[in-house]
C-alpha cells in the first residue's frame, strides 16, 4: 500500500502544469509525454495486481477467520468480524498461532471424546423383577456392586418389572426406586409374550426375560437372576464374546441365570416371534423317523432351554451362535459340595466369581438347612450381603440353614428326640 501511494504522488507531479515560462506545443515534448503514458500504465497494471491480491487475502482471512471465530476476540471481549479481524492491529502473527493453535486442541479433545460417546460405553447389570423376593436379590447385587468398586467404573443397575408393578408392590417399588433410580426402572407389559405360548406347561414367568434383550440403550449387559451373589468384582465379563453363558454339569444348555449380551431390536423380535413354536421337550414323543420329528425350539420347561435352541442354530453364523464362560464365573450352589469342585472349594474359593442359589433360596423361612462347611459358608456370605435391608421395611434374613448352618439343628433334634424316647420308657416302667 505504501508503494501505491509513492507511484501516485509521482504520478501527481508528472501531470501538473509545466513551471512558469516553458512552453508546451502539441507533440514537441512528445517523448517525455510517451515516458507518462508508460508510467501510468505501469501504476495501473501493478494497482491492479495488489488489488487482486488484497483480494485473496481478504478472502483467505475470511476462511481462517470462519475456523477460530469462536476463539478470537479483541482486547473489550467483543467477537471479531472478518473486517475487523483484518485491522486488528494489537493481533500479532504470534497471537494468531497461539490462538489456532489451541483451536485445533480443543477440536481434537471434542473428537475424542464424541468417539468414546460412541463406542461401546453404556453397560449395566440387568435383571427381571415381579415378586418381593426378587426384590431382596438386587438389594444384594446393588450392594456388591458398591463392595467390590463396580459402580465407579459407570456400571449401571437396571430393572425391568411388570407394568402393574408400582401399584402392586409399591413398597418394593420405592426401595427398587431408592437404591436405582426410577429411570432405571423399566416396565413391559407381561401379556404381549404370555399370549404367544401355546404350551401352558412351561414356567411361564421366566419367558419374560427376554425382555432385557430390548434394553437396546445398552451396548452390553450382564443378566443376573436376582438369587445370584456376587463374589468379586466382574466388570471383566464385559469383555465376554456374546451371547454367553455357563454351561451346567457338562450340559451344552446353558445356566441363563447369568449371561453377557449385546441387546438388539431384531434379536428380542426373533426371540418372541419363535415363543409360539415353543414347547417342552419330550423324548418319549420323538418317531423312529427324524423326518417326523418336529423342533420344538426347548430342551426342557423355561426359558433358559428355549434360548439355547434358539442360539444354536443351524442359519446362525458362528459369531452370533452361543458362547460359554467357564464353570467358576457362575457356579451353582448345588454343586458346590460335589467331590468334582471339592478340591476347588477347598483351596481355591476365590475363582468362583458368582453362586448361582438355583436351591435352598435364603429368603423362604422354610428352606432346609445343609450340614456341609463349604456350602453353609457360600450362604452366609450371601447372608451378609443382604444386611441393611430391613433399615427399608424388609425382614432381615433368618433362615434355619443361617442359624443352624453348621448341623447343630441337627444335632439338637436327635438329642431331643433321645430325651423324648427316655422319658416316654421311664413312663411305661413306672406303670
Amino acid at each position: 500500500m505504501q508503494l501505491i501511494r509513492e507511484m501516485r504522488r509521482n504520478i501527481s507531479k508528472d501531470t501538473m502544469a509545466p513551471p512558469q515560462g516553458s512552453r508546451r506545443i502539441g507533440n514537441s515534448h512528445g517523448h517525455s509525454g510517451g515516458a507518462r503514458c508508460f508510467r501510468l500504465f505501469l501504476v495501473f497494471i501493478v494497482t491492479m495486481a495488489l488489488s487482486f491480491v488484497g483480494h485473496l487475502q481478504v478472502q483467505e482471512t475470511q476462511s481462517d477467520f470462519e475456523t477460530i471465530q469462536d476463539v478470537l476476540e479483541d482486547r473489550q471481549g467483543h467477537p471479531l468480524t472478518a473486517l475487523s479481524y483484518t485491522r486488528h492491529k494489537q493481533l500479532t502473527l504470534s497471537d494468531y498461532t497461539t490462538q489456532l493453535s489451541a483451536k485445533a486442541s480443543k477440536r481434537e479433545k471434542k473428537t475424542t471424546e464424541l468417539s468414546q460417546q460412541s463406542g461401546p460405553n453404556r453397560i449395566a447389570i440387568a435383571s427381571f423383577v415381579d415378586s418381593t423376593e426378587h426384590v431382596y436379590g438386587v438389594y444384594s447385587i446393588r450392594k456388591q456392586m458398591e463392595k467390590f468398586n463396580m459402580t465407579s467404573a459407570g456400571l449401571e443397575q437396571v430393572v425391568v418389572v411388570p407394568d402393574s408393578f408400582a401399584k402392586q408392590y409399591p413398597k418394593e417399588y420405592e426401595a427398587l426406586a431408592q437404591w436405582i433410580g426410577k429411570k432405571y426402572i423399566y416396565f413391559i407389559n407381561k401379556d404381549h409374550i404370555y399370549d404367544k405360548m401355546a404350551d401352558d406347561t412351561l414356567w411361564q414367568g421366566v419367558f419374560n426375560k427376554l425382555w432385557l434383550f430390548n434394553l437396546i440403550k445398552y451396548d452390553k449387559l450382564i443378566l443376573l437372576d436376582t438369587d445370584i451373589l456376587i463374589r468379586n468384582n466382574i466388570l471383566h465379563w464385559f469383555d465376554y464374546l456374546t451371547p454367553c453363558a455357563t454351561q451346567a454339569k457338562d450340559n451344552i444348555e446353558w445356566n441363563s441365570g447369568a449371561m453377557v449380551i449385546q441387546p438388539n431390536t431384531t434379536t428380542f423380535q426373533g426371540l418372541v416371534d419363535m415363543v409360539p413354536r415353543v414347547k417342552r421337550f419330550d423324548r418319549k414323543m420323538l418317531s423312529n423317523d427324524p423326518s417326523e420329528n418336529v423342533d420344538n425350539f426347548n430342551s426342557g420347561y423355561g426359558q433358559q432351554g428355549f434360548l439355547s435352541a434358539f442360539f444354536t442354530q443351524e442359519s446362525l453364523g458362528a459369531s452370533e451362535r452361543m458362547k460359554t464362560m467357564p464353570t467358576e464365573a457362575s457356579v451353582l450352589i448345588s454343586s458346590i459340595a460335589t467331590k468334582q469342585l471339592r478340591y476347588f472349594t477347598e483351596f481355591r474359593q476365590h475363582i468362583f466369581e458368582t453362586v448361582h442359589f438355583t436351591t435352598a433360596k435364603p429368603w423362604k423361612k422354610d428352606t432346609d438347612p445343609t450340614h456341609d462347611r463349604i456350602e453353609c459358608g457360600f450362604r452366609r456370605e450371601y447372608s451378609d450381603s443382604f444386611e441393611g435391608i430391613e433399615n427399608y421395611g424388609f425382614y432381615p434374613i433368618r433362615t434355619k440353614f443361617l442359624r443352624d448352618c453348621t448341623g447343630e439343628y441337627k444335632k439338637k433334634k436327635r438329642r431331643k428326640q433321645h430325651e423324648s424316647a427316655k422319658l416316654f420308657e421311664e413312663k411305661r416302667k413306672q406303670r
